[in-house]
């Protein structure tokens, strides 16, 4: 895998067939942070995992839930 620059916010590419140039696909990164600093406004589906509860959560649109559905 390789980061485009190593920032965060870029996009980090996936190799997965070909030669030079092709077969590279673009993948979600997970950002971490703590509850307060969570994404205010995120797309519907983003992960981000939540180094206060110690797991991952993903944005519903609305409110932040885990794996089981839980609002956290």
């Amino acid at each position: 895998m390789v980061n485009t620059s190593g920032k965060e916010g870029n996009t980090l590419f996936l190799k997965e067939t070909g030669y030079s140039d092709t077969g590279w696909r673009g993948v979600q990164t997970i950002n971490a942070n703590t509850t307060a600093d969570r994404p205010a406004s995120p797309p519907i589906g983003y992960q981000f995992f939540d180094t206060t509860l110690g797991k991952p959560v993903w944005y519903s649109g609305t409110v932040w839930k885990d794996a089981i559905g839980n609002i956290v």
